[in-house]
């Protein structure tokens, strides 16, 4: 099963690379690019009796149909909300959560949100607030396609569903992928517990208690080493993958001649197929970071003109960043392109070293 939704995964991702997936509608989308992964699970999205389209909620006479609604045994347990490739899934939250109370009365245990590129995951039974109910968040585009697969597999596979192991997948992923994060944040934090309890158990072991300052100088010199770089998170085991091509090192060097083969941007790795495909997902990851202050992009300027601007029209090859209003020139030679992702990455106070490529040569 893993290596028939890591064919659809990468056909799919041809669709996200040349933009094409972005300008179909939701019909085209849910055809092209949800439907087959649904198959590929397992689910029969012929058989009306298992996979139900555009299903009425009971509860809510009013309210916009659910696309999707997955049955195991004529039991129904999985909400497959379905948005255009163009479409942010942020906004579309809160019509996911009006299915919740359906959800609870009928003994839906997941909820899906996706654009065919991103599948936003859900478990709405969880007596939690709603942020914490997003247990997983899968992007087609990013990491090994395997790898990816694999999390599909786990957490949305028609077996896994019907025997509950789904459910119990997406708990581990969610604590797997949350505990590098706050690992981190606790290490870059001169205030936090692992100070603390660094200082006692040192103590114990040496004449006199270490400074903080002492402790805190540790941490910092050595970050690099002891922070965590998350990893796929895939409960079941993953097959050994091809080992990626070495990344280099440096933004500022050469790609003249090059094809990027992926990026990796403050530790996590993207797998892209050209250098406008960089530009553009970077600005995606930079927009989501900071979507509060994105708009200081605007105050880079070009030799002639800006490469971030409100209006497309001075652009050669404008793309817009999610629903922003604002355009990146996507339009250039590699070199350019990769000035451009290292200038918008300092401007939010990044360093050159954090954006790295891998490449090969054609």
């Amino acid at each position: 099963m893993v290596d028939e939704v890591r064919r659809e995964i990468e056909r799919i991702r041809e669709y996200i690379s040349n933009e094409r997936l972005s300008q179909f509608d939701e019909a085209n989308t849910k055809a092209t690019a949800i439907e087959p992964i649904l198959r590929a699970l397992g689910w029969d999205v012929a058989d009306p009796d298992e996979v139900r389209r555009e299903f009425s909620v009971r509860a809510r006479p009013n309210a916009r149909p659910v696309d999707y609604l997955l049955f195991c045994d004529d039991t129904p347990n999985v909400i497959v909300e379905a948005k255009r490739g163009n479409q942010s899934l942020e906004r579309h939250q809160e019509q996911l959560q009006d299915y919740v109370g359906f959800a609870l009365s009928d003994n839906v245990q997941i909820a899906v949100l996706t654009n065919g590129a991103a599948w936003w995951y859900y478990l709405p039974i969880r007596a939690a607030s709603w942020e914490r109910r997003r247990v997983a968040t899968v992007e087609l585009s990013q990491q090994d396609s395997r790898d990816v697969a694999q999390t599909l597999v786990n957490l949305l596979g028609k077996e896994n569903v019907k025997s509950g192991r789904a459910i119990q997948n997406a708990e581990r992923h969610q604590i797997s992928d949350t505990l590098p994060k706050i690992w981190n944040q606790l290490i870059a934090q001169t205030d936090s517990s692992i100070v603390n309890l660094l200082i006692e158990q040192i103590h114990g072991l040496c004449v006199r208690e270490p400074d903080r300052n002492e402790v805190e100088q540790f941490l910092s010199g050595h970050l690099e080493q002891i922070q965590i770089t998350p990893l796929p998170s895939t409960p079941d085991s993953v097959p050994p993958v091809e080992p990626h091509p070495s990344p280099e090192p440096s933004p500022s060097g050469s790609v003249t001649g090059k094809k990027p083969v992926a990026f990796i941007f403050n530790g996590s790795r993207y797998e892209v197929t050209s250098w406008r495909a960089m530009l553009i997902r970077l600005c995606e990851i930079v927009y989501s970071a900071h979507r509060n202050r994105f708009e200081d992009v605007l105050s880079l300027k070009g030799k002639t003109k800006p490469p971030f601007s409100r209006n497309a029209g001075g652009m050669a090859s404008p793309v817009q960043i999610n629903s922003t209003g604002i355009f990146v020139e996507t339009h250039g030679a590699a070199q350019a392109l990769v000035k451009r992702a290292t200038r918008l990455i300092t401007r939010f106070g990044y360093g050159e070293n954090d954006l790295l490529f891998e490449t090969q040569t054609p």
